[in-house]
């Protein structure tokens, strides 16, 4: 995660570019997440004509995490 953007609002950035994604606290479910955390995020791709896309979170993970 490179930046919280709002309450529920994110940006994450990787080699492609960057993309907002808004994750609700049920989905985060505690987790931390910095700027060098990898993740695995599933969601749905919100396009508008005149907004950039953004993605609606509804999983996310976080590889070789351990519990």
């Amino acid at each position: 995660m490179t930046s919280q953007v709002s309450k529920d609002k994110y940006t994450f950035t990787d080699k492609t570019g960057s993309i907002v994604v808004e994750i609700d606290n049920e989905v985060f479910a505690g987790r931390q997440v910095g700027p060098d955390t990898q993740v695995e995020i599933w969601g749905k791709v919100d396009k508008d004509m005149f907004k950039e896309p953004k993605i609606d979170v509804k999983r996310l993970g976080i590889p070789n995490q351990t519990k």
